[in-house]
């Protein structure tokens, strides 16, 4: 699988904020010409933060996706321009330093999957959430991991590989629970 790595330094912001566009602009000018002449399949976002929060309010590591997709898919033309040709993405997001994003571009068909093993492993075969508030994967997960779990879960990793099921690669538990599955991405 060919793959172009590269790390775009700054402070990542989520869509919407004050700090979307310096952090879209840093992305646009950090991030190389494409170089797989259209073939890419997916794409790796890795993004190291100074914390979970900001003004008091958690982020989603979906939200911090957004600004990186629009700069290297909208105004460096990775993916031939078109968000649609992504096949799949793998976002994760960690308290570290320097600050930024680890960008991998791949041509693979198949995401590279966490090297530790999950906490459990199952496949949803349910329609397809249509939008980030579509209750049908957290209810899967909710109704899962409460016959199967000692502790209630707070976050999941999952690869949409295609339009077939969605496989869960990790889930880790605290006492967070109370305000429902958090299937957006990891923290740990």
């Amino acid at each position: 699988m060919s793959t172009k790595s590269f790390f775009a330094a700054g402070t990542p912001a989520t869509f919407a904020t004050s700090g979307e566009i310096p952090w879209r602009d840093a992305v646009v000018e950090q991030a190389p010409s494409p170089c797989f002449n259209g073939d890419e399949d997916g794409l790796s976002l890795e993004f190291t933060l100074e914390s979970f929060v900001r003004q008091g309010h958690h982020f989603d590591v979906d939200n911090l996706c957004e600004p990186v997709l629009y700069a290297l898919v909208g105004q460096r033309a990775w993916f031939q321009g078109k968000r649609a040709r992504i096949r799949w993405l793998r976002a994760t997001k960690r308290v570290a330093s320097p600050l930024g994003c680890h960008i991998t571009v791949s041509c693979g068909k198949t995401p590279e999957l966490p090297s530790e093993a999950p906490d459990w492993d199952e496949e949803y075969t349910g329609i397809l959430p249509t939008s980030a508030r579509s209750p049908e994967l957290a209810t899967w997960a909710r109704e899962l991991l409460w016959t199967s779990q000692p502790g209630p879960p707070t976050s999941a990793t999952y690869q949409p590989v295609s339009s077939r099921p969605l496989s869960i690669a990790s889930i880790r538990g605290s006492a967070a629970w109370n305000n429902g599955p958090r299937i957006t991405g990891s923290t740990s």
